[in-house]
C-alpha cells in the first residue's frame, strides 16, 4: 500500500509540473508578444521598462516553462527476476 501512495504522489507533482510549465510558457510568450509594436498600439501599452529587457525577462520564463514540461522525465527502473527454485516466476523492479 505504501509503494502505491508514493507513486501516486509523484504521478501529481509530475503533473502539477506539466500545468506550471505550460502556465510558464503562455505568460512566458505573452509577454515576449507583448514587446511588438503592434500590440502595443492596439492595447496602447506602456510599461515602462525597456523593450529589450521586457524580452529577455519574457523568453527566460518561456524558457523555464519548457524546461519543466521536458525536464519531467523519471529514470525507468531496472528489473532482477525472481527464482522459484531453477525457474523464473517474475520480475522485480529495482530503483
Amino acid at each position: 500500500m505504501k509503494r502505491f501512495i508514493n507513486k501516486f504522489n509523484l504521478g501529481k507533482k509530475k503533473k502539477m509540473d506539466k500545468k506550471l510549465g505550460y502556465i510558464l510558457v503562455i505568460i512566458g510568450a505573452l509577454i515576449v508578444v507583448s514587446t511588438l509594436e503592434l500590440v502595443k498600439k492596439m492595447f496602447s501599452l506602456n510599461l515602462g521598462f525597456s523593450d529589450a529587457l521586457v524580452s529577455v525577462v519574457g523568453v527566460i520564463i518561456f524558457l523555464i516553462g519548457v524546461f519543466l514540461l521536458r525536464g519531467g522525465k523519471a529514470k525507468q527502473n531496472s528489473e532482477v527476476p525472481i527464482y522459484h527454485g531453477k525457474n523464473i516466476v517474475g520480475y522485480r523492479r529495482v530503483k
